[in-house]
């Protein structure tokens, strides 16, 4: 068993890594060839743990991420979220690696995100805005900028102190213009791709601010109880990408209210693995707002989670435990 600490993941991958494990992982999803249960949560009072299984068939890889949501953790100075990776050899049944799953779920959420950035966004887009100063928002910021020549982010969160160290450090992480606002509806039309990576449960994104071309990714509400994008925003969309549509369909709370609203249909919902597979189902010119919404799938836990394995193994990084069993 090879316990893998997040300083061990630092050394084992970077997010250029995630991005190409993660773009693998959806095509092989939409192709069928994995199995990704919806996510199994128990409430304990107002925390909720979660489990989160996952396999690759034909490859035989087995995983499950298990993570606590704890919001009063927060008034005791510690993190909202722990998350913990098993991953199991699918042609023994031998649990071999315990992989800390907090910096997992940052990375491969970004990594995501830059997928869909990727195959949706303008090819010139410079301009991005993150709503949302925390882990996924940084997460978001460094896989646009490894996808995109992104030169100016503007961040908005609703903690201004939070914000200001947001765009102090990734301005000397990243190497761009970072800036913080307080009015985002001014600076929300200069945007080439919006990231909304928040906790809200109101809609704050408005349809009527967006600039044609933008492509938007929607990372933050993963419950039917969260939302982030107004009902206007997939109105003015022409192409809808999600990691999976029946999890988007039991959990996204702002495309649940959009096809009750009778914005949009089921239909009209794309696996962002269909457009890996078919390029055709891409953006066909640059005036098209395009989103990805994503509620986070455990197939993405387990080809990350099998990369860093494989590349903690190769630098001999981890902590190797001989007599586990």
């Amino acid at each position: 068993m090879l316990i893998i600490r997040k300083s061990d993941i630092e050394k084992a991958i970077t997010m250029s890594d995630a991005i190409k494990a993660i773009r693998r992982g959806f095509a092989t999803f939409s192709k069928g060839r994995a199995i990704v249960p919806l996510r199994i949560p128990i409430s304990i009072e107002k925390n909720t743990v979660l489990f989160m299984p996952g396999a690759l068939t034909d490859e035989k890889k087995v995983g499950i991420k298990v993570v606590s949501v704890y919001p009063q953790n927060i008034e005791s100075n510690l993190p909202l979220i722990h998350a913990a990776i098993l991953l199991i050899d699918g042609e023994k049944g031998i649990p071999k690696a315990l992989i800390e799953g907090g910096y997992v779920t940052a990375i491969r959420t970004g990594a995501a995100g830059g997928v869909a950035a990727d195959l949706l966004a303008r090819k010139d887009a410079e301009v991005a805005f993150v709503f949302g100063a925390g882990v996924q928002g940084r997460s978001q910021l460094e896989a646009l900028c490894a996808v995109r020549n992104i030169k100016l982010a503007y961040v908005y969160d609703i903690d201004s102190t939070k914000a200001k160290i947001y765009e102090t450090e990734m301005k000397e992480k990243l190497g761009i213009e970072v800036r913080f606002v307080k009015n985002y509806e001014r600076f929300i039309p200069e945007a080439d791709i919006i990231v909304t990576a928040t906790p809200s449960r109101e809609p704050f994104l408005k349809g009527e601010l967006l600039k044609e071309g933008v492509h938007i990714n929607a990372i933050g509400s993963h419950t039917t109880d969260m939302s982030e994008l107004d009902t206007s925003v997939f109105k003015r969309a022409s192409i809808i990408a999600v990691d999976s549509k029946e999890a988007v369909l039991k959990e996204a709370g702002e495309v649940i209210n959009a096809i009750k609203a009778s914005v949009i249909r089921e239909k009209d919902l794309i696996e962002i693995g269909e457009i890996i597979n078919d390029p055709s189902k891409s953006r066909k010119h640059e005036r098209e707002i395009t989103i990805f919404k994503t509620v986070g799938i455990a197939i993405e836990d387990v080809v990350v989670g099998e990369l860093i394995y494989e590349k903690a193994k190769e630098k001999s990084v981890g902590i190797e435990i001989k007599d586990f069993f």
